[in-house]
């Protein structure tokens, strides 16, 4: 993926990105 998202570096948003990120790394 590897674009720049603005948005707001919180502990709830941190969350999401990583289990995205987790979810993409299993499905390749």
């Amino acid at each position: 993926i590897g674009h720049t998202v603005e948005r707001e570096d919180t502990p709830a948003v941190r969350g999401m990105v990583n289990a995205v990120s987790y979810m993409v790394k299993v499905e390749e």
